[in-house]
């Protein structure tokens, strides 16, 4: 029998051969989407804002163009009646222009000045409150600092433990406990007091108060910061009260739950 010629051969296949691109393509096709995995060492960006922020500041822009439509609608119509009082009109049409005008620039003037008025007292509110919540950062700060150290060093006096262990954890209990007390600090009304003060500097400086007014502003200020401090003070310890009556009530109730069970 004779040997066939692989290259007569109709059935071999062609080693060199590239796949068509129709068959490419449905392949690719049917292959599924890629799928995104997080990533656990993925950052996260965070921003922590205090509530205060989110509170003050919009009330007091709102203040602030309350008070601006009035008093900016007031001064532009006394403004506009002083301006015309030397000609007052003799028509029925002249009426007419008169009242209409004198409407729309006491409108105009209304919403100017307020506002104006809102975005200053929006802005000034809102420097507060960040000053405010920087001099108590920092306080805190110095204030853990020297407890730390103070903590640190009594571990090492005191010989409970042997080595750096005992250091370590005498510190993260000190911490501890200066995180429950912080939720219930005392020092507030400090924070509010310094940061109305400096604020009130900053106003008294950029407008060139003379010096009695700028004495009066600066006890202003101060006295204001220290009134909200007061104030949060006195709804930390409101909200402290609620908590403690709840759970002094669900223990109770669970008790009693567990003993018709």
């Amino acid at each position: 029998m004779a040997a066939m010629d692989p290259s007569s051969n109709p059935l071999r296949i062609n080693d060199n051969a590239q796949p068509s691109s129709s068959s490419s393509s449905s392949a690719r096709s049917a292959l599924p989407p890629p799928v995104y995995q997080a990533n656990e060492d993925d950052s996260i960006i965070s921003l922590h804002l205090p509530e205060r922020l989110l509170v003050l500041p919009p009330a007091a822009f709102a203040l602030g163009a309350f008070v601006g439509l009035s008093r900016g609608g007031s001064r532009a119509r006394l403004r506009f009646l002083a301006e015309n009082a030397h000609r007052p009109p003799t028509t029925v049409q002249g009426w007419y222009f008169y009242t209409k005008t004198r409407n729309y620039r006491i409108l105009f003037g209304a919403c100017r000045q307020g506002a104006k008025d809102a975005l200053k007292l929006g802005a000034a509110t809102a420097l507060y409150v960040l000053a405010e919540e920087g001099v108590r950062k920092m306080r805190l700060g110095i204030r853990n600092m020297v407890n730390v150290e103070k903590a640190a060093a009594a571990a090492r006096d005191s010989g409970k433990g042997k080595g750096r262990e005992s250091v370590v954890e005498a510190v993260l209990e000190h911490e501890m406990r200066l995180a429950k007390a912080s939720k219930a600090d005392e020092l507030v009304w400090l924070d509010g007091a310094a940061a109305g003060s400096l604020l009130a500097s900053v106003v008294g400086l950029l407008n060139k108060f003379p010096t009695a007014l700028f004495v009066r502003t600066l006890a202003f200020g101060a006295i204001l910061g220290t009134v909200e401090g007061g104030l949060r003070i006195a709804q930390e310890k409101i909200r402290s009260l609620k908590e403690g009556n709840t759970e002094h009530v669900e223990e109770p109730a669970k008790d009693g739950a567990g003993v018709a069970e």
